[in-house]
């Protein structure tokens, strides 16, 4: 959804710079008013990383006209409506939800702004609560108005993504509200909110700064993947932005209106999202070697498909350029 993500701006959480790079890991190349009651949904905890990526049962909302779940209630502030996760949402966001855009003109809080997206961070609204991330859709090219005419804004998507990734226990930052204004359907501005995750990097920014990503953190990503994909889930932009690590070094999936569900799981989808990463390393169709197999074979195993290693190896392979990925 961002131009650059929100967490390259600041250093690298020290967790993370202390890891060792070596050991064979994979290497780059270079005034509000509620509208309604809720329920409390149960809590939602990822697994830990050798936890097989079993089936669950996600149900994600095919759009937001109504609030998706019973774990959603909706906020109306003036002309902007909201849907809100309760569960998860203290209760000083009324002020975030009341008028967003006060949170976003202070520059030393901005992370990005630009056509696109302005995007900030909120420091603690109490004493008791964390920072949170909010992100507003601009709108200042007409055909971003346009494709959201008729379907919910990515703000609307991401959110309902992210319901549905927390469902299936695949590790994203807490979504915790969205809004939109629409004039006769027209979208006037759209925001989502989310918990920040402090002590963060992204898997772009960890490979500038060394290269080579260590092997535990390579297999982690690998049950995220997998868990990912074995849940009927896929996203059609995983790439090394979108990709982020938190200070326990565990990996979490962040710019979800990329995300589809598809019910059962979905193996084009899946090499498809492979083959987009392999290329965030550089890989290229001679370059799919050991390290490359390691985190295949890793994949195979949390899906329970072992037996299906050499034919998605090759699978992965004729989807790769045949010399030098797209990196920088």
């Amino acid at each position: 959804m961002s131009p650059r993500s929100p967490y390259n701006s600041g250093h690298v959480a020290p967790s993370l710079a202390s890891v060792q790079t070596g050991g064979g890991g994979a290497r780059r190349h270079t005034g509000g008013k509620r509208a309604g009651g809720v329920m409390n949904a149960p809590g939602l905890h990822p697994p830990s990383s050798g936890t097989p990526a079993g089936r669950a049962e996600p149900q994600v909302s095919a759009g937001l006209g109504e609030p998706p779940d019973r774990a959603v209630t909706g906020y109306q502030a003036g002309r902007l409506r909201w849907f809100v996760r309760r569960q998860a949402s203290p209760p000083e966001i009324t002020e975030v939800l009341d008028d967003p855009d006060r949170f976003l003109v202070e520059p030393a809080r901005l992370l990005a702004d630009s056509d696109l997206i302005t995007l900030a961070v909120i420091p603690p609204l109490s004493p008791s609560t964390a920072p949170l991330l909010l992100r507003r859709l601009n709108y200042r090219r007409p055909r971003h108005r346009l494709r959201d005419v008729f379907r919910p804004t990515r703000a609307e998507r991401a959110f309902s993504h992210g319901l549905g990734l927390e469902r299936a226990g695949i590790r994203t930052p807490r979504v915790l509200a969205a809004g939109v204004e629409r004039c006769l359907r027209w979208p006037v501005r759209a925001y989502l909110l989310t918990e920040f995750v402090a002590d963060a990097v992204t898997l772009d920014h960890y490979l500038t700064q060394h290269r080579r990503l260590p092997r535990e953190l390579g297999l982690r990503l690998a049950d995220l993947l997998a868990r990912l994909h074995a849940q009927g889930f896929s996203h059609r932009d995983l790439k090394a932005s979108n990709i982020l690590f938190d200070r326990e070094l565990q990996p979490y999936l962040i710019d979800l209106d990329g995300v589809r569900h598809h019910g059962d799981p979905h193996d084009e989808e899946a090499l498809a999202n492979l083959a987009r990463l392999a290329c965030e390393f550089g890989l290229d169709r001679s370059e799919l070697g050991w390290n490359a197999a390691r985190f295949l074979r890793r994949y195979c195993q949390q899906r329970q498909m072992k037996d299906r290693f050499r034919p998605w190896a090759k699978a992965l392979a004729r989807r790769l350029p045949r010399s030098g990925g797209h990196r920088r």
